[in-house]
């Protein structure tokens, strides 16, 4: 129980720090639609924004892996014995089957692990692009089920 605690908190304390990074760039993706004029005076707009998206893309990949692993935790400590469940995947799906995730769920979560194991092979400033966008809502999926899935 103390280590499922302990991941639960290390992986709060993560999802906090990415909230952060996804609350800043949104508030300069403000600052992007400002008109022309004012988006002139601020010259480093699109250096910051770039140096934002790519650091909200790694606490991106960085929650992921927690996120799974603690999955893997908590379903180890519920059905109280160890899991032979090495991919993020069969633990999601596992999860599913055992009613902790709902089937839709999953099926976004594993999604979402799919995007996250593109950004980390490959970086192509398209799918930093695309992936930026579903972030808002990867957090919200991480959130609820952090929430939910308490030691």
């Amino acid at each position: 129980m103390e280590k499922l605690k302990l991941s639960n908190n290390t992986l709060l304390k993560a999802l906090k720090t990415f909230n952060e990074a996804v609350q800043s760039f949104e508030d300069i993706e403000k600052i992007g639609g400002w008109n022309d004029k004012n988006r002139l005076e601020f010259s480093n707009y699109e250096k910051i924004r770039d140096q934002l998206r790519d650091s909200t893309i790694q606490r991106f990949e960085f929650c992921v892996d927690l996120f799974w692993k603690y999955i893997k935790k908590y379903l180890e400590f519920s059905l109280k014995k160890p899991s032979e469940m090495n991919t993020p995947r069969h633990v999601v799906l596992s999860a599913c089957k055992a009613e902790l995730i709902s089937e839709l769920d999953a099926s976004k979560i594993i999604n979402m692990i799919k995007d996250r194991n593109q950004t980390s092979h490959i970086y192509k400033e398209e799918l930093a692009e695309d992936l930026i966008v579903k972030i808002p809502g990867y957090y919200k999926l991480m959130y609820k089920y952090v929430a939910i899935l308490k030691p």
